[in-house]
């Protein structure tokens, strides 16, 4: 099954283009880069505290109030896992690099309550959320 590098639906190997939202499924181009900037807004919120990010399991970055990260990812899936405090409870999700990117990272309120909820909010520059 083949991926596609876009929306994430599998495909057939034999598929040139994807099923679901009609991107190309060929390998990508030798050398392409997205640059994946990860943004925590100013302003009053109810964590001080950094946010930690961990790309693929590998990359380690820190997110401050009032702060952007720039991360350059390959095209294609990849796994992203925010925490606060260094808590076990995390916010994972599995990202598409297909095109240049803004995450906008904010706290949830109910991260300093709740061991349940999910410490960090995440949306794109089109409005998914993550």
């Amino acid at each position: 099954m083949k991926k596609c590098p876009k929306c994430g639906a599998d495909n057939k190997d034999i598929q040139r283009f994807c099923s679901y939202c009609g991107a190309s499924l060929a390998s990508p181009a030798e050398g392409k880069i997205y640059n994946i900037v990860m943004r925590r807004p100013a302003g009053l919120q109810w964590v001080l505290n950094v946010i930690h990010i961990k790309v693929d399991g590998r990359e380690k970055y820190q997110l401050a109030n009032d702060s952007a990260v720039t991360v350059r990812m390959i095209p294609g899936q990849h796994e992203i896992e925010m925490s606060l405090f260094g808590q076990p409870r995390k916010k994972k999700f599995t990202f598409f690099a297909s095109e240049d990117t803004a995450l906008i990272c904010t706290p949830t309120v109910t991260s300093t309550i709740s061991y349940l909820a999910s410490p960090v909010k995440v949306v794109d520059s089109y409005g998914r959320t993550y």
